[in-house]
């Protein structure tokens, strides 16, 4: 029996895709706003218990006489700051609120996901719910006047420097509300986040790594095989691949039909499974194949670095349009995306397959290229500012840039998509700008370089006719 060559290892195992299913997308279960609320109410609670049980413990007597408050003043302290504790989350609460709708102006609603998931403000939100339990359980302890009984002063003192202690919070939660809202701070934090995304999914440069699957990986017609049919609509977040192979019996494969931040509806085909001369039941790995395809109302950044760039396109469209013209921020985004361009040109893209032992192997030849990242980044940008030649000269600029990084990197073959794009900024620029003398300097702008990249319509066009 003859033994075919194995197939190259995996050429990197991603930490996304070392993360089961729904890790990202769930996350701890404190993560909730109303779990980690809750919690702090039982703190409040707990520490209301331990307090009172000190009280207790310590009398009338071993209290220190500096702490020691009538009951009528007990009861008048606890009472007022239990009320103004309710008043101060409820403007904590439209504060929050107004940060939301601020935010949402230049980002859209997709905006507050990042606000309440804020450690911050859901942290502040909670220590003031378990300061209110507090103060409430120890002002229920505080006898009557007239009925008797001891007052817990240990305890009258702690809810007294309650308030100086939410005073503080509340201030450095609507400090934190007021920047968290700064159009530079989300520009900035989308850009980390697809920075980060790149360094979990696209492998570094490997001038060495096979271009394609290796001829090993038996692959048939489209229509062959056995097909998975996704269960449900919505987005696709992420595909646990490691899942995928671990169902695999030796010798099958599985070629996907999709990828992370695609949209599906019922009935779709999702993959095509190939157990090849096994001939294995495909139950079994059609069930792992459906599951491992996580499927959601929202598309994530996960494993979807097209979806980080759109949002912040987002931001420059919506800044470009007519009724924002606000050019300095869409200058503020182009020179972002360049950052996230430039960390994505110069690392590869994922692998289009994944391999095991036994000649296990996953497909997946829908992946995005540069040229599709590209287009995302500046197509809407372009039509948006298509009537400015400052959003012009930037797209221009920050393409420049590129191509110099890509050429001192010594990969040139990867600047086509750019200078393509390039030459649409130009097109645009020449139908849209009433002043031949914009288009004019724009050509000069970048004929140079575009003339170094060998484009042969690298020289300055005529000058449309001008009505």
């Amino acid at each position: 029996m003859t033994t075919a060559s194995p197939a190259p290892t995996d050429p990197q195992r991603t930490r996304a895709d070392r993360r089961p299913p729904g890790s990202s997308r769930v996350g701890p279960l404190t993560d909730h706003p109303v779990v980690l609320a809750l919690l702090y109410v039982a703190a409040g609670a707990a520490l209301a218990a331990g307090s009172l049980a000190l009280d207790r413990w310590l009398g009338p007597d071993r209290t220190p006489s500096w702490l020691h408050v009538d009951p009528s003043v007990a009861q008048a302290l606890t009472t007022g700051f239990g009320s103004s504790l309710l008043f101060v989350i409820s403007v904590v609460f439209m504060v929050r609120m107004w940060a939301v709708q601020m935010s949402a102006e230049p980002l859209s609603a997709r905006v507050r996901r990042r606000f309440l998931s804020d450690p911050v403000q859901r942290h502040a939100m909670g220590a003031l719910v378990g300061s209110m339990t507090f103060v409430i359980l120890v002002a229920r302890a505080v006898p009557d006047a007239d009925a008797g009984g001891s007052v817990p002063q240990v305890s009258v003192a702690v809810a007294c420097a309650i308030p100086v202690m939410a005073a503080v919070l509340v201030v450095f939660a609507l400090r934190n509300a007021t920047h968290w809202g700064e159009i530079g701070r989300l520009i900035r934090w989308m850009t980390d986040n697809c920075l980060r995304v790149i360094e979990d999914t696209h492998p570094p440069l490997d001038r060495d790594r096979p271009a394609g699957p290796p001829a090993t990986i038996p692959r048939g017609a489209d229509d062959a095989g056995h097909p998975v049919l996704a269960h449900d609509s919505g987005w696709i977040q992420q595909i646990d691949l490691d899942a995928v192979l671990d169902a695999l019996p030796p010798q099958a494969t599985v070629e996907l039909s999709v990828r992370a931040g695609d949209f599906v509806t019922e009935g779709i085909r999702l993959a095509t499974i190939r157990t090849g001369p096994t001939g294995a039941p495909h139950e079994r790995v059609t069930a792992a194949v459906r599951a491992a395809v996580e499927i959601g109302a929202d598309p994530t950044l996960e494993q979807d670095l097209g979806y980080g760039i759109a949002l912040l396109v987002d931001i420059a469209e919506r800044a470009g349009s007519e009724t924002g013209s606000d050019s300095t921020t869409v200058r503020e985004v182009i020179l972002h995306l360049g950052i996230v361009l430039r960390a994505l040109l110069l690392r590869d893209l994922p692998p289009t397959w994944r391999t095991a032992g036994a000649g296990r192997a996953v497909l997946l030849p829908h992946q995005q290229s540069f040229g599709d990242y590209v287009s995302i980044a500046f197509e809407r940008i372009r039509l948006t500012g298509a009537q400015s030649p400052t959003i012009a000269r930037c797209l221009l600029s920050t393409i420049e840039m590129l191509v110099g990084q890509l050429e001192d990197a010594g990969l040139p073959d990867r600047a086509a998509p750019l200078v393509r794009e390039a030459r649409l900024v130009l097109d645009s620029a020449k139908e849209s700008l009433t002043l031949s003398a914009d288009y004019e300097r724009l050509c000069d702008q970048v004929t140079p370089w575009l003339a170094r990249t060998g484009d042969p319509e690298a020289s300055p066009r005529p000058v449309a006719a001008r009505r």
